[in-house]
Formats: structure tokens, C-alpha cells, sequence
């Protein structure tokens, strides 16, 4: 398992870093051995891209959006900029809309990250076994709302115990 200390050479965004930092332990509970071919979608400096080719991926496609990730993902990875047959990181600098994902039954077990609560709608099932969904955001407000009366409900508990 890699530690914090082993991402010390990537430049990174607060942000970046933040991420590496609270989610490593995650990472390492769900992405630790990583076979094969990884696609990483929003990948920011590179910091998922290291973990995957350190953790056992032959090969990360990498595609971020954002243009000052962009430019230090390019810096930590200079090799992204030549993407020769049997590179392993593959840098495709593009925002992405749709996804379709048609792996001839691989997706049995994927896991997909966001960092954003979402609600999956099935939009059409045909007769074979394909199915469409559709990934809808859940009301952050309301969100906001409850993570605020659990916070509530935690402080009245604590106030009791002590004995306010």
C-alpha cells in the first residue's frame, strides 16, 4: 500500500491534494489491485492515474477537463504528451458529457467514484439485457438540510450525556 509521502513528488492543487488526502484510505479499500486497462475520468494531476499504475494497472487513459489540471497532469507525467500504442498514461484533455459503457459484461463489479451524492433512474430495458440509466444529481439542498439535523441530533445526544 502506498502512503501519502509516495504522491510528494506530483504537483498538485489544494483541491488535488486534499482528495489524496481524505480518500486514500478508500482508495485503498476498493482500487487496491487494479488489472488491466483503467479508465480514469476526471483525473485531475495525475494523483488517481499513480495509484492505479502503482496498485497494478497496466495501463490508465487519463481524461480531465480542467486546463491547470491539464498542465500540471502533463508536468508530473511528461511521458502523457507522446501516446505511443504501449504507452501506460494516456492523456485525453476533454470534458465529458455521455458515457456509454458496453464491455462485454465487465461493468459486473465496477465501481464508479463521484464526488457528488447521485440517484440512478432506469430509463429503458429492452428485451435482451441491455438497459439505459440515467445518473441525476440529489437535491444538495436537502442534502445540506439533513446533514444539518443529524449534526443537531448528535449535539442534543452529546448534551445529554455530559449533562447540559
Amino acid at each position: 500500500m502506498c502512503e501519502m509521502k509516495n504522491f510528494d513528488s506530483l504537483k498538485l492543487t489544494n483541491t488535488h491534494f486534499g482528495y489524496v488526502k481524505d480518500e486514500l484510505p478508500m482508495w485503498h479499500q476498493h482500487y487496491y489491485q487494479n488489472r488491466g486497462t483503467v479508465i480514469d475520468i476526471g483525473a485531475g494531476c495525475g494523483e488517481t492515474a499513480m495509484f492505479f499504475l502503482n496498485h497494478g494497472a497496466d495501463r490508465v487513459i487519463a481524461i480531465e477537463a480542467d486546463s491547470i489540471a491539464i498542465k500540471m497532469f502533463q508536468e508530473n507525467f511528461p511521458e502523457s504528451y507522446i501516446v505511443p500504442e504501449n504507452a501506460k498514461i494516456v492523456l485525453i484533455p476533454a470534458h465529458i458529457d455521455h458515457v456509454k459503457v458496453d464491455i462485454e459484461g465487465a461493468e459486473k463489479g465496477m465501481i464508479i467514484e463521484t464526488h457528488f451524492p447521485l440517484k440512478w433512474n432506469l430509463i429503458e430495458k429492452n428485451r435482451n439485457v441491455t438497459r439505459l440509466w440515467r445518473l441525476d444529481m440529489i437535491n444538495l439542498i436537502t442534502m445540506h438540510l439533513i446533514k444539518i439535523r443529524i449534526a443537531h441530533r448528535i449535539r442534543l445526544i452529546l448534551d445529554r450525556v455530559k449533562g447540559k
